[in-house]
């Protein structure tokens, strides 16, 4: 609350056969966002 520092970890797991997973991660970050 006070602390001007974030930190961010992010990562990525991206495999054959899958798409659209980085999309679908940012759209839950952002979610998560809004609901803390």
């Amino acid at each position: 609350e006070v602390s001007p520092r974030v930190g961010l970890v992010l990562k990525a797991d991206i495999r054959p056969g899958f798409t659209g997973q980085l999309s679908a991660k940012v759209e839950r970050v952002e979610r998560a966002r809004e609901q803390a």
